[in-house]
């Protein structure tokens, strides 16, 4: 039986960029719940209500400490009623949320459950995935781990607006009641949390980590800070434990963008979780949004030229050995390019012509291995 646990975090930033807690649902004492599950006592205020529940295309299933459901779709495309679906509204008299961060999501998978999960929102009729699909499924030994969505891209919610977030599975094994995808099951104590944490004293307009064949770059921008005494960089291989691997001077006070970079030079081999520490000269402390970067020492693919006017052509150290899927982002994360990679094909090539200048980050997922890699698109 394949069973699937989610953790969820949102973090987004009420006005001037700040965190603090949406919401959160206690799971691990359900069984068998059908109908939405509401989070009354853990609301923040300005939250007039707070709802996780299934699409129609799901089949609600007994799980003992989690919210489960089977019948995911075995298609190869989003089943457009498989989804668990998150909807936050805000009181009329609630601030607006100005910008939003990120969702980091904990899940373990077995056989046969929906091999792939992505993220959509009611803010384009759940018509686009927020970020590329994650793979769940590694082979018959499952998966288990942290997933991170960014929601950089979402537009701010108006005083008495509603968001909602639909996490769809599909192309699972087997469509029968085996085919499970489960949130909660309590891990960590804490099932599903929406979470604004503590207000930031500066203006963090971007924070990213982009791996190469040797080191992870971090780069954060800021648009103003106040009384900023120094980041503390910290690093966490599972997206919960975090230590601390170095530190950037603050600019104080300050109303001009700053750019700051740090470089982990001993990532670690696979999945690196990153944050910001911010600490003020009075000595409080806030946190940013969470990023990933996905390490891997050996240099398994190429793109030429790196800075691209019309083709880029990618080549990767061993030919697939089963159909794949590439896709292109912008900076801000946004889907502009995708394709299929042919199986025993090792090398492609891509018109880039119609992009604009600027940087941009390609993605190949065969299977359960995924290369990223970044490129420059110049100016034609």
């Amino acid at each position: 039986m394949k069973k699937n646990c989610l953790v969820l975090f949102i973090f987004a930033v009420f006005g001037a960029p700040s965190f603090a807690q949406i919401a959160s649902w206690e799971l691990a004492g359900l069984s068998g719940v059908t109908s939405g599950v509401v989070s009354t006592t853990n609301v923040a205020p300005g939250v007039s209500s707070a709802i996780l529940s299934r699409g129609p295309g799901i089949v609600p299933q007994n799980a003992q400490g989690a919210y489960g459901s089977s019948s995911w779709s075995t298609h190869t495309f989003i089943g457009p009623t498989d989804y668990y679906q998150i909807d936050i509204t805000l009181s009329p008299s609630s601030p607006p949320i100005i910008h939003f961060g990120s969702l980091l999501v904990y899940v373990v998978t077995t056989e046969p459950g929906p091999l792939y999960a992505t993220l959509r929102s009611s803010q384009n009729a759940y018509a686009t995935d927020i970020n590329i699909p994650v793979t769940l499924d590694v082979g018959g030994s499952g998966f288990a781990g942290y997933l991170n969505f960014n929601l950089s891209s979402l537009s701010p919610v108006p005083p008495g607006g509603t968001v909602s977030l639909r996490l769809y599975g599909y192309e699972a094994n087997s469509a029968s009641s085996n085919a499970r995808f489960d949130i909660g099951d309590g891990v960590n104590s804490v099932n599903v949390d929406i979470v604004f944490n503590a207000s930031l004293p500066i203006s963090l307009t971007s924070f990213t980590a982009i791996a190469d064949s040797k080191e992870v770059v971090t780069r954060w921008t800021t648009d103003s800070e106040k009384d900023n005494d120094f980041f503390a960089i910290e690093r966490s291989g599972d997206g919960r434990s975090f230590e601390l691997i170095g530190t950037k001077d603050g600019a104080g006070t300050s109303t001009k963008q700053q750019t700051y970079t740090f470089t982990d030079e001993q990532p670690l081999t696979g999945n690196n979780y990153y944050r910001l520490r911010q600490v003020d000269y009075d000595g409080k402390v806030s946190y940013s949004q969470v990023v990933l970067a996905l390490f891997n020492a050996t240099e398994n693919i190429t793109i030429s030229p790196s800075l691209a006017t019309d083709l880029v052509h990618i080549q990767i150290a061993e030919p697939a050995t089963a159909d794949g899927l590439w896709q292109v982002f912008d900076v801000a994360g946004r889907l502009v390019q995708s394709g299929n990679w042919a199986a025993e094909t090792n090398v492609a090539s891509i018109q880039v012509g119609t992009l604009t200048a600027g940087m941009y980050t390609f993605r190949l997922i065969m299977g359960q291995t995924v290369m990223v890699k970044q490129f420059r698109k110049n100016a034609q």
